[in-house]
Parts: C-alpha cells; structure tokens; sequence
C-alpha cells in the first residue's frame, strides 16, 4: 500500500484563489482610476474657465495701466466705467457719472470684448483721485487712493470677473452692480473684498495697486525728461541746460542758475543761453519742460523730476563730442553725460508739503542720489527703502 501524499503547496487551488485576488486588485485599482480620472476630467471645464478668467483679468489690468501711461493730458489718469454696457466709458461734462464703478469700458481701451470663464463682461470701479478729469489734478507720483481690497490700501482700481450669478442674482442682463458682484463689492462704499468664495460670494478680483501704477508713469516721465535733455544737447554741440536751484524751485522759481549742473529742470533758459553765446535758449519743440499747459506742469511733475550733468558737457564747457560722461551711476556698467532722477512715491519718513520740505533732496530721492550734488547716482529695484527711477546717457 503505497503512503497517501500531502497536497503540494502551490497547487491549482492556492493557484486559482491567488488568481482571483489579482484580478480583484487588478479591478480595484482600475475603478479607483476611473473614479480618479472622472473627478479630473469633470474638474476640466472649471480649470479652463478659470484660466480664461485670469487671462482677461490680467489682459485688463495691463490695458489700464497702458492707456494710463500713454495719455497726453494726465499720465496715470484712468478711464470712467461702462455703466449702460455698451463698452465705453461714461462721462458727464468731461467727468464720470455718479458712480466709479461699472463695466469695464473695453472698447475704450481697445480691447476685445473681455469675458470671464462664465460669459460674463468684466466688471471695474477705480479710484476717484485718478480719473481722467481736470478737477483731479494733479495726478502724479504722490496722489493717493481711497480704494481698499481686503483691508489693503492704495488701490487706484479694481478689475471683477462677476462668475455665474448666484441664487439672489436674477436681474440678469441689466446695469445694476449687485445683480453680478457680491457682498461688500456691490455696497457702494470704497472697501472691496476677493474672497473668500462661497454659496453667496464667487467675484474675482485682481487690483491695480497705486505703486504699480505709477511705477509704469514715473518711467514715462524719465523718459520724457531725458528727451527733452537729449534734444537740447543735441541742438547744442552736445551741451546741456544749467539746472534750476532745488531750493528756489521749491518755492516756485525754476529760473536756471549759473553753474549749477544739479537740481530741477529749468524753465527760464537765460543764464544758459548767456553760457552758451547765444540771444536766447528753449527747449525742444514737443518738450512739456516750461509750458504751462503741459501735462508736466499741471500735474506738478517739475517738483519730481531731477537731473544732474557731467562738467565736461556744461554750457560753459567746450564742445567735446567724443569726451565720456563722468557721472558715476551705480549697478550700472557705464558712466554717464546726463542722468534724469524722478521720485516715486513718499516712503516712510519724506514728506513734501512745506517749502523747507521741497527742498530737501531727501525728502524725494533715497541713497546716492538724495546727495546727487556728489556726481554719483543710485539705480535699483524698489523696495520699502528705495524707489527712484533713473534714466541716462
């Protein structure tokens, strides 16, 4: 009789229950992929729509600062809301109508017509301290905002993606700011809020702060600034004007002074223009330097705006087309003949209300360049210690 033999381990039955665990895993990990995968592609439509809704917010956002730097009568100025959805911003005798917030006014702007990931136009309100309007002069550097969002201030406007409307939101196609914006958005008073979103708030908000606003002016004024210094010297065997005195330009005369190669941009040319052998010296034609009616002067940027010049190319220096500028100018890799220094916003610790205040370099320019009368200059990033814009050649 032969001895019974033991089941092998490994057989067809531990075999086939080993199979259908693997094909139990093989089906639970393929669900927990399909369920995955299905979250993902129902997440889809919402990622697009918001990635459409950011890119017409920041496509806004940087039209508002173009338009704001480019305009001819109050760079950094900002244009009314759309309030009847027609695409142009409304005005009334020049000025906006009651409200500062509406639609964002594309066709204004020159935009296509901007929609949010929902359909829905966009939606703006800016700071009444920058509108287009004469009676908001002067708009520069210095001009401050009521806006907020979130309990921040200095916000000269705001850009909305309104979303889909909610359940209290029914008037929809109309004009009224409630029926697409929510909560304190659509109260009335100057304090905006982005979030959080919920049942009852889904705005989308990407503000213009007043800094990065004027930064983009502050840059255009230099620019223009060291034009009007380049066509003169241009037209002058490469000579620049005297500069103004800080102190008497601070109260008001921005006569050139004789010998002063530092300090404001003149307006009066005489002690120049006797320099240089000449009857008389003005500015380049297109030059906003000294014309009362120019944006420069009506919004005050002649108290902002600085330069300083080489000795080698003063009026009484002579011509010397081939000399290299001596100003020194650091975090930079060359010397300059000219450089223009525009003060951007206060920073703790400067004020410029009072004459003795406008006098003091210090109170506009940081670093290097609030002793400029040194021929060394400072350019750099801004930061919470340092905001100058410098220009030169």
């Amino acid at each position: 009789m032969k001895p019974a033999r033991h089941a092998l381990r490994g057989g067809p039955g531990i075999r086939q229950r080993g199979a259908v665990l693997l094909v139990l895993l093989v089906l639970f990990v393929a669900a927990g992929a399909y369920a995955l995968t299905s979250r993902l592609n129902a997440a889809q439509p919402q990622l697009g729509r918001d990635r459409s809704t950011a890119a017409s917010l920041a496509l806004a956002r940087e039209a508002l600062i173009g338009r704001a730097v480019s305009d001819d009568n109050r760079p950094g100025s900002l244009p009314c809301p759309d309030t009847d959805d027609d695409g142009i911003a409304n005005t009334v005798g020049g000025n906006c109508t009651a409200s500062y917030i509406g639609r964002l006014p594309w066709k204004t702007l020159g935009l296509p017509d901007l929609r949010d990931g929902s359909g829905e136009r966009l939606w703006y309100v800016l700071s009444p301290a920058f509108r287009d309007n004469p009676a908001a002069q002067p708009i520069n550097s210095d001009t401050h905002s009521s806006l907020t969002l979130d309990g921040a201030g200095e916000i000269a406007a705001i850009v909305f993606a309104p979303g889909p409307a909610l359940a209290a939101q029914a008037g929809r196609p109309r004009n009224n700011v409630a029926d697409y914006l929510d909560g304190s958005n659509a109260d009335g008073n100057d304090a905006y809020a982005s979030g959080p979103p919920a049942g009852t708030f889904n705005d989308r908000a990407l503000p213009l702060r007043r800094t990065e606003l004027m930064r983009a002016v502050v840059s255009r004024a230099a620019a223009e600034a060291l034009k009007c210094l380049h066509e003169f010297a241009m037209a002058h065997a490469g000579r620049y004007p005297w500069a103004a005195g800080v102190g008497a330009s601070a109260a008001g005369d921005y006569a050139d002074i004789a010998g002063n190669r530092y300090g404001r941009l003149p307006e009066d040319l005489a002690n120049t223009a006797a320099s240089l052998a000449e009857p008389a010296s003005t500015w380049p034609p297109g030059c906003p330097v000294g014309d009362a009616s120019s944006w420069w002067t009506r919004n005050a940027w002649r108290e902002l705006v600085f330069f300083a010049i080489a000795p080698e190319f003063a009026p009484d220096a002579p011509p010397c087309p081939g000399c290299p500028g001596t100003l020194v100018i650091r975090n930079a890799t060359t010397t300059a003949r000219v450089a223009v220094i525009v003060a951007s916003e206060s920073l703790p610790g400067q004020s410029r209300t009072s004459t003795a205040e406008k006098s003091n370099p210090s109170n506009y320019l940081e670093s290097e360049n609030a002793t400029f009368t040194d021929g060394i200059l400072e350019r750099g990033m801004p930061g919470p210690n340092f905001n100058d814009v410098v220009a030169f050649e």
